[in-house]
């Protein structure tokens, strides 16, 4: 790929070191059906989300799907 020193911190991928991907978002990368920057910014999104989830269940609140299709927590 790219010079090894130019791109210290990344994988063999593209993504940073630290992040956490999924490989179904490795994969569309690796065929080409999505940009690494769009599938960087999907990975941060998810572990945004899971991060808030996660504090949201040591506060001992539950997520709820709402009658009109969105969820909340109670």
């Amino acid at each position: 790929m790219v010079n090894d020193a130019v791109r210290q911190g990344v994988d063999e991928d593209g993504f940073p070191v630290g992040l956490k991907v999924s490989s179904r978002l490795r994969w569309q990368v690796r065929e080409g059906r999505l940009p690494v920057v769009e599938a960087i910014r999907r990975a941060k999104r998810i572990a945004a989300r899971r991060a808030k989830d996660d504090v949201m269940r040591s506060l001992g609140l539950v997520r709820v799907r709402g009658a009109l299709g969105g969820s909340y927590w109670e």
